[in-house]
């Protein structure tokens, strides 16, 4: 019987001369310690080529926990929508809200929920909200991606006119909200039923020239306000007119001239600013308390762009008066001072039947 020349691998290392026996170390020790670092790798290693009989899986890492559990909290405020406050497209709407806490009966806080896209009649649509408070002074929580710039100015000279607070807030309604179809208002007066909190609220763009309306300006630090360079809309037209003239001593005397009608012919959007229109926002501004950096600041930002300014900055800038948010006004207690705020009112309880 022939010898087996198969050798084991010891009797072979041992054979080899020094240098290759170094290099074989070397070389199974890198083959060794390739599990190890691909199992500390964040992503899976890549699968060797095989035989199609084969199945190549990846290496599986540690199992992940899971989160713990958190007892919910009934007074903690709502979960929103993952949707950007950018796109927020619904016009604005008004409501009047009082505070649904059972424990600031029978005297509870009220607020104005102001939540939406700036339109050119929003200015009008608060007008009448206000007209029907005759001189109630409620504070305006103000939830809204901004809008028509000049629309916010007359909004927020009609705040300043009637001495509001202005705040950024998010009011939850309790049951439904004035923007839900076949949604009535909890109390006979109109009012809603509901809560607000510091949180989860924007005012950018056009909105902070309907905060800076405001006599006192909160914002809380859980709350944001976004500025950015202001965009016009230019339409070019083309207008036709019909003229009406007599001769006189053979010369042409106009009578009357009216426009008999106007074609569009082109629209485009800019945001360079004419002296006019710039000396017309920096006045506003000013002339609520602001600094007039703050339009500086606003320019610098590119309209495809947000800044989004920090407490401190909106400080700085006076578009905030103080530290404070709409818990200032909104708080169960805040009915029990003596005298009562504004924005507090007895809840009528109904005579018991006899």
């Amino acid at each position: 019987m022939k010898r087996d020349k198969v050798l084991s691998f010891s009797v072979l290392f041992a054979r080899l001369p020094s240098i290759l026996r170094i290099a074989a170390t070397v070389m199974f020790a890198c083959f060794a310690l390739t599990p190890v670092f691909a199992a500390m790798s964040d992503q899976a290693p890549l699968a060797t080529p095989g035989p199609a009989s084969e199945t190549n899986i990846p290496a599986k890492g540690p199992d992940i926990p899971p989160p713990p559990t958190i007892v919910s909290n009934p007074y903690a405020p709502p979960k929103r929508s993952a949707k950007s406050p950018l796109t927020r497209a619904s016009d604005m709407r008004f409501a009047i809200v009082r505070s649904a806490t059972s424990t600031c009966e029978p005297s509870c806080p009220e607020w104005i929920s102001a939540y939406g896209t700036i339109k050119p009649d929003t200015p009008s649509k608060l007008r009448k909200v206000l007209q029907k408070l005759g001189k109630r002074r409620l504070p305006i929580v103000i939830d809204s991606n901004g809008g028509a710039v000049l629309a916010a100015m007359e909004m927020g000279r009609l705040i300043r006119e009637r001495g509001l607070i202005t705040a950024v807030g998010f009011t939850n309604y309790s049951g439904c909200g004035p923007d839900q179809e076949g949604c009535r208002p909890n109390y006979p007066d109109g009012a809603y039923a509901g809560f607000v909190y510091p949180v989860w609220a924007y005012c950018m763009s056009a909105c902070p020239y309907v905060l800076a309306g405001g006599v006192k300006r909160l914002v809380g630090t859980s709350s944001q306000i976004g500025i950015h360079q202001m965009t016009t809309t230019v339409t070019q037209s083309m207008v036709r007119y019909q003229t009406r003239y007599r001769i006189v001593n053979g010369k042409k005397k106009i009578i009357d001239k009216k426009i008999i009608g106007r074609e569009p012919t082109r629209t485009y959007t800019t945001t360079k600013l004419s002296r006019d229109t710039r000396r017309q926002l920096n006045a506003y501004l000013t002339g609520m308390g602001a600094e007039s950096s703050l339009l500086e600041r606003m320019l610098t930002v590119p309209a495809s762009d947000m800044l989004m300014l920090t407490y401190d900055e909106a400080l700085k800038f006076k578009l905030v008066t103080g530290p404070g948010d709409v818990m200032d006004f909104a708080t169960p207690t805040q009915c029990d001072q003596n005298p009562k705020p504004d924005n507090c009112i007895e809840l009528k309880r109904k005579a018991p039947k006899a």
